[in-house]
């Protein structure tokens, strides 16, 4: 293998134009060396030789595309090198957009380098008129495409809903549009409306392993786990591809939800390693690992990890959420609150952000107050996002703030905003809080639209109210 590389290297320093066969030599190279270091008895020396040689082979790469004269950078060298470049740090990732603005800027069909500048939000990618780039085209697909990219650009500018409402528009059908809803679903916390379209995708397309391994967390997070939907999933992504990340990381998740954490932990490591060009891990399966350390209850190996994670992923809101909440769960408070600071301080305009602010804030009784007005303004803005209304309705239940707390519930089930599985659980907590103010009949009445909409804990309650408002009728005759 040395050897070919080698002559591949002196090929392509004699004829530039042999990018293609040097990058199908740095997948195959990667492929193959995955292939020896997966292997459980595999000798540590090779294990080390076969990743340094990996790297090595990386750095090769990319040092031989940027040796092309600036003339000759063709926008597939260009994409290369983006591609390249994607997975590193945050600079590396800066670059890569330079480089995909080139390739649309040289190549006006490009749409899909577009979209992804547009989805960084940089500044060039605010100007860009959506309408006019597809004004050249006379296909049917023309005004699809336009409000593509006005999504695209819209999630941009972190105007997530707005995005969700334009795609919304481009139909059902199409299992591409169906991912990306669910997608910006799980980024705005809405975890039931993203497994319910990451599912209709796979539905769809069943060889796709794009976002599955979001898609499989969502099965396993669900209370109880959906463990018969996990097991199918991962059982046909291994069956359509068992070389994707995607694949290693739904049969991590399967393992987990099973008991098996050896499994789990294997599973989460060859994921964890499974990477292209030597990028680094993604962060889905760092997430992974960390879940099942902390099942192992190795408490500050899977915390170690974690931060390594947000180091690499500065904007991933899912990995602080797992970060600051495990830190609260074990009442480390002092570490929850540095760990949320930082949230702050990459995610300033997140909602998601602010709740787990509201949450460490919880943690002491000298910070419920501002806590909860952070929470009303949240709920007020992003009614959707069910953990912040659940955590404001305890803290009013807590302090018995039961008027106000019958206010707030009362305009969140008129909200279209709010989604509509909750809508029973929000009728039966009205109920409650309606019984505790002296309103019996109210509170019936919420208790049975709750029962309607299949709230388990409703019918208990119906049956209490009855009760009580039969005394109420037997004191007023007498």
């Amino acid at each position: 293998m040395t050897r070919q590389y080698t002559t591949q290297n002196r090929e392509q320093e004699g004829n530039p134009w042999q990018v293609g066969s040097v990058l199908r030599f740095a997948v195959t190279a990667t492929v193959l060396s995955f292939a020896v270091t997966d292997k459980p008895h595999s000798d540590f020396r090779l294990i080390k030789t076969m990743r340094k040689f990996r790297k090595v082979l990386v750095r090769r790469v990319k040092s031989v595309l940027a040796k092309i004269p600036g003339h000759q950078y063709i926008p597939k060298v260009r994409y290369a090198m983006a591609k390249l470049l994607a997975g590193k740090d945050h600079k590396g990732a800066n670059m890569s957009i330079s480089y995909l603005q080139d390739v649309f800027t040289n190549c006006n069909s490009a749409f899909g380098s577009l979209a992804t500048v547009l989805r960084s939000g940089t500044s060039t990618a605010t100007s860009v008129n959506t309408e006019a780039v597809v004004e050249s085209l006379e296909s049917s697909g023309a005004a699809n495409l336009a409000t593509w990219l006005e999504a695209q650009k819209l999630l941009g500018t972190g105007q997530a809903e707005q995005a969700l409402k334009i795609m919304s528009l481009l139909g059902t059908n199409n299992p591409k549009i169906l991912t990306e809803m669910g997608l910006v679903y799980n980024s705005l916390g809405m975890r039931h409306e993203a497994r319910s379209e990451l599912a209709k995708a796979h539905s769809l397309d069943s060889e796709q392993h794009y976002a599955m391994d979001t898609l499989s967390l969502l099965f396993a997070q669900n209370t109880p786990p959906l463990a018969k939907e996990l097991e199918s999933l991962a059982t046909q992504l291994m069956n359509s591809n068992e070389n994707t990340i995607e694949a290693w990381i739904a049969f991590g998740h399967c393992a987990r939800v099973q008991g098996k954490l050896k499994t789990a932990l294997y599973f989460a490591h060859k994921a964890c390693n499974l990477t292209i060009f030597g990028d680094k891990p993604k962060s889905e399966a760092m997430m992974l690992k960390a879940l099942v350390l902390l099942d192992l209850e190795k408490f500050d190996e899977a915390m170690r990890h974690l931060s390594a994670a947000i180091k690499r992923d500065v904007k991933n809101i899912d990995l602080y959420e797992l970060q600051i909440v495990t830190y609260l769960q074990r009442a480390k408070i002092r570490e929850a609150r540095a760990a949320v600071a930082i949230c702050m301080q990459n995610l300033p305009n997140s909602p998601r952000a602010r709740v787990l602010k509201a949450q460490v804030l919880l943690a002491s009784a000298s910070g419920k107050e501002e806590a909860q007005s952070i929470l009303e303004e949240v709920v007020f803005a992003h009614p959707y996002l069910l953990e912040a209304v659940w955590l404001l309705i305890s803290q009013y239940d807590s302090t018995h703030n039961y008027q106000k707390g019958t206010e707030v519930l009362k305009k969140l089930t008129e909200n279209s905003m709010v989604p509509f599985h909750s809508m029973g659980r929000l009728h039966h907590q009205l109920g409650e809080f309606l019984s505790k103010t002296g309103m019996p009949a109210a509170a019936y009445h919420h208790t049975n639209i709750a029962l309607t909409k299949q709230c388990d804990e409703a019918a208990v309650q119906v049956g209490a109210i009855t009760f009580f408002h039969e005394l109420l009728n037997r004191s007023m005759v007498f």
